[in-house]
């Protein structure tokens, strides 16, 4: 099996106009792409090329490379402050295994601490949320959501969730893409995705901080979402169907006094959230009740 032993960040290849770049991008776009076959979950090439060109945005794309320059996986995020988003992660079916997914995680970790961001937060595919048809698409890809889950609750990841255990309303912005006739359109949401976060602060061990029991306000998680969602091509929060359908929800959160998301271990929700997600009511329905009564 091929190990990982560097990385080059395909961003600052085009940027320096490197005769490396068309290559190595050609070489990384198959993996990606098979990687994440909903092709409303990503953007195609040029769109990609738009952003590394782009000097308001700071957004890159690490290759994951072995020895012989093989692509073994790849890391895209983009920095928005204090957070990081890191959009898709991903390695090649023969690429994964245990070295590996170590080493891609401190080659993220690292870059992304470079920035001086605070936190980073992921998409996960949550099996609380996926039809029959969606899992086994996923393990189609070449591994199963169960699985997935698995390496990110071992990696540490966290969840935020309400007074009522369940995680923050979520659906990702339609990507661009093209219809059957080959022409541009928007695509739909993605509605089988939650939030996933991950501190990038470290104790005096050197150890990522215990965010267990640590809060975000509701806005801020809202307005997260929204301006991360807008620097997708053709996304406006006053017209996208993803953000209307969570904003309300979260604004009525607020309303009805519902301020703060709690942080949980990934690794401590998995029965609960898939137990309350389709049972627990919200906060703003019990305020609703309360009303009618």
């Amino acid at each position: 099996m091929q190990l990982i032993k560097n990385y080059v960040d395909l961003r600052a290849l085009f940027r320096d106009n490197s005769e490396r770049f068309q290559p190595l991008f050609d070489a990384y776009m198959p993996g990606f792409e098979a990687a994440f076959p909903d092709e409303d979950e990503r953007e195609d090439g040029d769109t990609y090329k738009g952003y590394f060109a782009d000097d308001s945005f700071d957004w890159h794309m690490l290759a994951l490379l072995a020895d012989n320059g093989d692509v073994l996986g790849g890391i895209q995020y983009q920095v928005r402050g204090r957070f990081i988003w890191g959009e898709h992660i991903w390695l090649t079916p023969e690429a994964r295994c245990y070295t590996n997914f170590r080493q891609l995680l401190r080659i993220a970790t690292d870059d992304w601490r470079k920035t001086g961001a605070k936190y980073v937060f992921m998409e996960f595919n949550d099996r609380s949320k996926m039809s029959w048809e969606q899992l086994k698409a996923d393990a189609a890809a070449g591994l199963a959501t169960e699985d997935r889950e698995v390496l990110w609750a071992r990696m540490g990841l966290y969840v935020l969730h309400d007074s009522f255990g369940r995680l923050p309303v979520y659906w990702q912005s339609g990507m661009p893409t093209v219809d059957k006739d080959g022409q541009p359109c928007k695509g739909s949401p993605v509605k089988y995705l939650s939030l996933g976060f991950y501190p990038l602060e470290q104790d005096a061990a050197g150890k990522a901080v215990d965010l267990t029991g640590a809060t975000l306000d509701v806005q801020e998680y809202l307005d997260l979402c929204m301006e991360a969602h807008e620097t997708i091509p053709d996304v406006d929060r006053e017209t996208d169907e993803a953000i209307l359908w969570y904003r309300p929800q979260l604004e009525a959160m607020i309303a009805a006094g519902e301020t703060k998301f709690t942080f949980a271990r990934l690794a401590d929700t998995v029965v609960e959230r898939l137990v309350r997600n389709r049972f627990a009511p919200r906060p703003q329905d019990v305020e609703k009740v309360a009303k009618a009564a």
